[in-house]
């Protein structure tokens, strides 16, 4: 921004110029040239003429220059075109006795150094033009160089020169009071973003520092310097507070790392005092052009708290839960084995419900150990190749009698081969998960199909019910854990949100992919992509 507004401001004094050069070329110029005419200098009004007829090349040159050039280089084209303005005036008045070549050949060489060659040697070529055109004029006798000096000649000489000056200081205020008011501005915003982001930083646990590559030099923000307990701002890195021996190396080999303009991969250090510790995610950024890093630092010790929060829980679900629900599941099958005949229908009842209340308790359980793991990355597979279509059936089997009660029919179509490399445990869990979810909101009496069918390099399985389908505003948040969508059916047939967020991190650890279809009010398809034998195959050879 603040560039933006010095290019503005360098522009508009490039046009106040040329309009002075324009106002001194066409208006004061030739008005001059008439006071002196009339006032019976005839000598002095036909060598106004002439040279102005010489240096109106070179002078039209200039404004091109002005409007073509970088600001910088014009502005210095400028200010040579007003000593050549000048200088004509002055030899115009009489009271110099020499042609003002020296301003002919100055602008040449400030186009040369400008970087704009072409118009260098256009400038050179029109310098030598008016040379020679001097010469001529002077051999012929036409351009008088030796005028005795008048009183009058060298009044209004001097009055025209005050009249150049003075537009050129209004335009050079103009100017610098644009400049100065920019950069007030500019300075009061900067002020103002840099606390807003002061701000932001502190809110969100968040701090920076430039970091020298080559010297290790830190140059810490006031938010840095109050996370990390420092109260000097420019220190070496050996000496920041919290970066322990072992931070400091992964800090310079990072930023070592760090050849070309970008943002590095975040990574995670530990900082240590002797009365605090917290666990800090780092990015470092490089601008292009600077060898100085920008490093980004992020408290994430609630993060890490957290995930061993979880991880305890997990601990804690799996011995103190998991455990006895194991043995009162089996003490349940037991009666249920022993002594189903021997109770009354209400003995009956109760059995049942109290084995399908525990079945469910260690589903729930199941589901949390299983994606506790799942975001450790700590889940085992093993990758073999399977039948498909097997493994399909059997999935139908399992869940047959939880169809039956709902007097659905479950359709079973597609391709008679089909061979993936999966893990058998856990496509099962995939696919029981998909054809339990289809039955649970379909109507009673209703259809669920199962099509198998080939999308090389995948198998693809699908799962289609009759049910509502999923809302479309719900559609993006499907597969995100302990999401459900707000609808009757959900009210009826209660859940975690576990399983379509396991079942589809199950199906990207064994690379393939799980998503779903569902127009409106048409039921929702679900497919899952298992990745064909045949491509396995060649990936392991």
């Amino acid at each position: 921004m603040q560039v933006a507004l010095h290019q503005q401001s360098q522009r508009s004094i490039q046009a106040g110029i040329a309009r002075t050069l324009i106002t001194t070329v066409l208006v004061m110029m030739p008005a001059a040239t008439v006071l002196l005419w009339l006032g019976g200098e005839t000598v002095r009004a036909q060598r106004a003429l002439i040279m102005l007829a010489v240096e109106l090349p070179i002078l039209l040159w200039c404004l091109y220059m002005l409007l073509r050039l970088k600001p910088r280089a014009a502005l210095v084209v400028a200010w040579l075109s007003f000593w050549g303005v000048l200088t004509l005036l002055l030899l115009t008045a009489g009271t110099l006795n020499a042609v003002p070549m020296p301003t002919l050949l100055a602008l040449a060489v400030a186009g040369a150094l400008s970087g704009e060659r072409l118009l260098a040697w256009c400038a050179f070529s029109l310098s030598g033009a008016s040379l020679l055109l001097v010469g001529v004029l002077e051999h012929q006798g036409l351009l008088a160089l030796n005028v005795p000096p008048s009183i009058a000649g060298t009044l209004l000489g001097c009055l025209i020169a005050l009249m150049v000056l003075a537009l050129l200081a209004r335009n050079m205020s103009q100017h610098v009071l644009g400049l100065y008011r920019n950069s007030v501005t500019s300075a009061a915003r900067l002020s103002q973003l840099s606390r807003r982001l002061e701000l932001a930083l502190k809110a969100g646990g968040m701090c920076y520092f430039r970091l020298e590559r080559r010297s290790l030099r830190v140059n810490l923000s006031p938010t840095a310097q109050t996370m990390l307990g420092c109260s000097v701002q420019h220190l070496a890195l050996e000496d920041l507070p919290g970066f322990s021996a072992e931070a400091q190396n992964a800090l310079r080999t990072h930023a070592q790392a760090m050849t070309c303009t970008g943002t590095s991969a975040p990574f995670e250090l530990q900082l240590q005092w002797p009365d605090r510790h917290l666990w800090a995610r780092m990015f470092l950024i490089r601008e292009q052009g600077s060898d100085q890093l920008i490093c980004a630092l992020q408290d994430i010790s609630a993060e890490k708290h957290m995930d061993e929060t979880k991880s305890q829980f997990a601990a804690m679900v799996s011995h103190e839960l998991r455990t006895p629900l194991t043995a009162l599941l089996g003490s349940i099958r037991l009666l249920d084995g022993l002594y189903q005949q021997q109770l009354d229908e209400q003995g009956q009842q109760i059995l049942n419900l109290s084995l399908r209340g525990g079945e469910r308790l260690a589903g729930l359980v199941n589901d949390i150990l299983d994606f506790e793991k799942m975001q450790a990355e700590r889940l085992a597979f093993d990758l073999v190749v399977h039948d498909l279509i097997e493994q399909v059936a059997q999935s139908v089997e399992t869940v047959h009698s939880l169809a039956q009660e709902k007097r659905l029919t479950v359709q079973v179509g597609g391709a008679s081969q089909a061979r993936a490399q999966l893990d058998a445990g856990r496509a099962q869990q995939v696919l029981l998960n998909l054809l339990s979810n289809a039955i649970k909101f379909s109507p009673e009496g209703g259809i669920v199909t199962v099509s198998i069918s080939a999308h090389p390099p995948f198998w693809r399985v699908a799962v289609s019910d009759q049910g509502t389908g999923v809302p479309a505003d719900f559609q993006d948040k499907l597969f995100q854990p302990f999401s459900q969508a707000h609808s009757d059916n959900t009210r009826e047939t209660k859940s975690t949100g576990l399983g379509l967020a396991i079942s589809f991190g199950l199906m990207q650890r064994m690379g393939g992919a799980l998503w779903c279809e569902s127009p409106p009010d048409s039921g929702a398809t679900f497919y899952a992509d298992f990745v064909a034998a045949a491509q396995s195959e060649e990936h392991s050879a």
